[in-house]
């Protein structure tokens, strides 16, 4: 029974990763626009069987000091934490997206954690590592992640990091 559950959550997800998903499975769970089913922990599960070690390698190897959002969706990390609650009339109140009813932001300074401290403060992240980030970060986060898509493939892309 659970061989086949399984296998009816994989087919969700589609084998071709589309743009706008592997921006917010690779980045910070910021998508373009939000369909139903990225609203919950299966739908980034299941997207983490199909695509997870393509995404992770990629993540590592080009956005030091982050991590996949997808990852955070399933639980494996606890979401970047808010610094402050963000005024009312902010047009940030509107970059987040609930997933099983946790809410995940995208809001940035001065409102939120950068995610390299955050990651650094839970003991995510090693000392190496984080002379890689700080590195990155001097460069002005270069745009360096390239897309599985044939279309976004040969030029490197930005994802939202939600590192300052």
């Amino acid at each position: 029974m659970t061989t086949r559950v399984s296998r009816i959550k994989r087919r969700a997800v589609a084998e071709t990763l589309l743009i706008n998903v592997e921006m917010a499975a690779a980045g910070l769970l910021a998508p373009f626009w939000v369909e139903a089913e990225m609203k919950t922990r299966a739908y980034w599960r299941a997207l983490g069987l199909v695509h997870g070690e393509k995404i992770n390698a990629k993540v590592a190897a080009m956005l030091p000091g982050t991590r996949p959002g997808y990852r955070y969706a399933i639980g494996d990390f606890p979401p970047v934490p808010l610094l402050e609650e963000p005024p009312e009339d902010h047009i940030g109140r509107r970059d987040i997206i609930d997933i099983d009813g946790q809410r995940f932001w995208k809001i940035g300074s001065p409102w939120q954690m950068s995610q390299a401290e955050h990651l650094r403060a839970i003991g995510e992240i090693d000392g190496g590592e984080w002379k890689r980030y700080l590195a990155w970060r001097k460069s002005g986060f270069e745009h360096r992640y390239r897309f599985e898509s044939d279309r976004h493939r040969d030029r490197p892309g930005y994802v939202y990091h939600g590192c300052y």
